[in-house]
């Protein structure tokens, strides 16, 4: 919550307006190069403006229409179209693996995939853990990460056995820049009490951040 709301306070200094809660209802072609934009808010009200440019995030899904997974009965997500598997990235059917996009686990597709090769052929039984994967959301001001986040840490060694450490900060590149306030950016640490604090989880928001965290 803490990051996103970092990278929100970065946006809206940038001039960007947030619409929270809006959904979008149709778009129109009007005269010149402007669309009209209509859409709901969280009350039901209806709004419109005129824009020049509309971009549109629809994200990913895996293409899996055409796998016919209902034949050998192997499960998906029908929301998301992603392949449930465990953390051996094996689904319920179990001679059969699903890496990559389609898969529930986006994880670093090659090494998943030398790691199961050595399971199923080289008497390996080595896992991949995720945690050890650092990872950016390339948003307007980006956030890196690796580990847990505090809840995750809460659920998995009991709240009472975790410490946050958190901070916020002005970077040394924008120093000199007085349009951002001096906790324009965030850093948090999660460690384990009862191994020395040992750091279970690092989350940064801040420029060039997955250059930092990686």
């Amino acid at each position: 919550h803490n990051c996103a709301a970092k990278v929100r306070q970065y946006m809206e200094l940038e001039g960007i307006r947030f619409i929270d809660g809006g959904v979008l209802d149709h778009v129109e072609k009007i005269k010149g190069k402007k669309k009209k934009v209509s859409w709901i808010d969280k009350e039901g009200v209806k709004h419109s403006e005129e824009y020049e440019t509309i971009v549109v995030a629809i994200g990913k899904t895996g293409n899996i229409n055409l796998l016919n997974l209902e034949v050998p009965g192997v499960k998906f997500d029908p929301e998301t179209l992603q392949i449930l598997t465990n953390e051996a990235d094996q689904t319920n059917v179990s001679i059969i693996y699903s890496l990559g996009s389609c898969s529930e686990r986006k994880l670093a597709t090659v090494r998943v995939g030398d790691l199961l090769s050595q399971r199923l052929f080289g008497g390996s039984s080595k896992l991949m853990n995720d945690k050890s994967i650092a990872r950016t959301i390339y948003t307007p001001l980006e956030y890196s990460f690796i580990g847990y986040t505090e809840e995750e840490a809460w659920g998995k060694y009991g709240k009472d056995n975790i410490m946050g450490y958190h901070s916020v900060f002005k970077p040394l590149e924008w120093i000199y820049i007085d349009d951002y306030p001096k906790d324009a950016c965030y850093v948090k640490m999660v460690c384990k009490k009862d191994e020395n604090k040992r750091i279970i989880g690092l989350h940064y928001v801040g420029p060039n951040a997955g250059e930092i965290m990686q």
